[in-house]
């Protein structure tokens, strides 16, 4: 999933982000509201997470949420803070909050939630994984399914073909891969992008025969299944037929 994450710099913050990201998820930290509802606008998120300082009500909470559910407006919004009251949750959930975690939390526990609502918003929306049922991400053993085959992929991995497969048939550009699979470290570039793809193809060849990763010259990259919905046709100017950029 993608996860736009929205707290201040802090160790309760690094942990959980971490923990996020290690459970094989792509997340973007914006440390202020304002850069979250920044980020919001250029991209779509499966789920949004704010980290709150404080007990007492948030000020413009139910502003950021709007803001940022203009662009994704399926996304499941968390918010993670210290113990509240009954009235105060039921606030939170007035201003578009979907699940309120506080202290002592479970990360285990936040992590399935979250999952459960996602899973649920995905079945009433008829989302990307719905428009390709025979290729799927499994998450649990991190692995490309296609039907009765499975290949075990790295968490780079599967967060490459995460990106690739939202956009399933049409081209993803290098940066939007980067930011993706990579996240915000430093040391990353789209030089880092063609050696991963080079060993997914290997992978791929021969394990998962309809799945192929198509190179767009100058651009990114176009995941395809020959039992799926035909391409749409690349231009020059990079963009598609009925193309959603998530860029």
């Amino acid at each position: 999933m993608r996860i736009l994450f929205i707290g201040s710099p802090g160790p309760e913050s690094e942990w959980l982000c971490k923990a996020l990201r290690e459970s094989t998820h792509s997340v973007l930290w914006s440390t202020t509201c304002a850069a979250g509802v920044r980020a919001s606008q250029d991209e779509v998120f499966d789920v949004v997470m704010l980290i709150a300082q404080s007990s007492v009500p948030l000020t413009g909470l139910e502003e950021v949420v709007g803001d940022i559910r203009k662009g994704s407006p399926d996304a499941v919004f968390a918010l993670v803070m210290k113990a509240n009251s009954a009235d105060e949750r039921a606030a939170f959930f007035k201003s578009g909050i979907d699940v309120c975690f506080s202290r002592p939390w479970s990360f285990v526990e936040m992590h399935e939630r979250i999952l459960a609502l996602h899973r649920t918003t995905a079945l009433a929306r008829g989302g990307y994984r719905n428009i390709e049922p025979c290729l799927k991400l499994d998450a649990q053993t991190r692995e490309l399914v296609d039907g009765t085959a499975r290949l075990a992929v790295t968490k780079r991995e599967f967060l490459v073909l995460e990106c690739l497969l939202r956009n399933v048939g049409v081209p993803v550009k290098h940066e939007q891969l980067l930011r993706y699979a990579w996240c915000d470290e430093q040391e990353s570039d789209i030089a880092t992008i063609p050696p991963l793809i080079w060993r997914l193809r290997r992978k791929i060849q021969g394990r998962l025969p309809d799945v192929s990763i198509v190179t767009e010259q100058a651009y990114g990259y176009r995941l395809t299944h020959h039992a799926g919905p035909a391409p749409l046709p690349f231009r020059a100017d990079g963009t598609t037929a009925a193309h959603r950029a998530y860029a």
